[in-house]
């Protein structure tokens, strides 16, 4: 992994953004803000302590530089690693699909409408069919 650090911060963020907003919506009026400050300032309290434990507990071993230091992963590997994150990929696609057709279906409508979940799906699908394919080939060189 070469951005380790971006790679952190965006899932981290990520999460604290979902959740953020699931219990904005989920929470009664009076609670909605409160219950969000709550939920961020414990998540980033945790994260915090969590990556205090981790460079305290696990600090890498300095090891004597080689001539010669092996690659970390073959490219036939990274190949299949990029082959099973987008099989994994069309799997989600596919199964969030098939619950937002029957929620549709069955008219559903719960905290969002079943119709922009169905258009955000349908968005993000589209961008990884037409730049996926170009951003594979430009991993391939």
């Amino acid at each position: 992994m070469k951005n380790n650090f971006i790679q952190g911060f965006a899932s981290h963020l990520t999460i604290l953004v979902l959740g953020s907003a699931f219990l904005y919506f989920n929470s009664s009026d009076e609670e909605k803000i409160r219950s969000v400050l709550l939920f961020a300032s414990v998540y980033i309290l945790l994260a915090l302590v969590l990556l205090v434990v981790k460079r305290i507990f696990f600090k890498k071993k300095k090891k004597e530089s080689e001539q010669y230091p092996l690659p970390e992963t073959d490219e036939r590997i990274e190949k299949m690693g990029l082959k099973f994150m987008a099989q994994i990929f069309g799997l989600s696609h596919l199964i969030g699909s098939a619950i937002l057709f029957v929620l549709y279906i069955t008219n559903e409508n719960s905290t969002i409408r079943v119709e922009y979940a169905l258009y955000y799906l349908f968005g993000i699908l589209f961008f990884t069919m037409m730049f996926g394919l170009k951003i594979v080939k430009k991993l391939d060189n």
